[in-house]
Parts: C-alpha cells; structure tokens; sequence
C-alpha cells in the first residue's frame, strides 16, 4: 500500500462543486494488499515506520472528512491495511472475485 497523496491536498476535493463523488479502485488482482512489513522493517528505522504508519492513519482519516461519499470498489484481495481502507470509505462495492483477510 502506497501513502503517497498528502492528506492536506483533498482539501482542493472539497471545493470542486463538480466532484460529487470519490470512487477508490485498482486495476489487477487485488485491490491492495496493504504494507509489506518484511520490506518496511528491513529497510526503515521505528522512527520511519511511525512516521509512515501515521502517514497513511491521516490518509484514511482525510477520506471520512470529504464532504463528498467516497466508494471502496474492491474487485479483488484486500489485506490488512486495504482492509482499512475499505473500511475508511462511505461504501463499499464488491465483486465475485472479492476477498477480504486481516490475519
């Protein structure tokens, strides 16, 4: 799961009239398959993956702040924190091929 879109830039969302609604999606298998812990904790300090877990906390936080609803279409696996993102959004779409695990 990539955090990459600063929290503070939906505020330009929330001014555009024609934006009635914020639909998160993926192209593939998954939908998102969440952090990569093996990855995140060979790679960064405590310091860094704080950082990085606060990061993407704002990040879903920001999602239930839009005045517009925002749509979870899961067309595949989410994981762990793409559970949480699932989870963050006004409603959530699925599919057949929808699966969901948090363990």
């Amino acid at each position: 799961m990539q955090c990459s879109r600063n929290p503070s830039t939906f505020s330009d969302i929330n001014d555009v009239k024609s934006i009635r609604v914020l639909i998160v999606g993926a192209h593939g298998k998954a939908f998102s398959a969440g952090h990569d812990l093996n990855e995140i904790y060979s790679h960064q300090s405590i310091d860094e993956t704080t950082q990085l877990f606060k990061k993407c906390s704002r990040f879903m936080i920001s999602l239930n702040k839009l005045p517009q609803p925002v749509i979870a279409k899961v067309g595949g696996l989410a994981t762990a924190a793409g559970c949480q993102l699932v989870a963050s959004c006004d409603l959530a779409i699925g599919s057949s091929a929808s699966r969901f695990g948090v363990s």
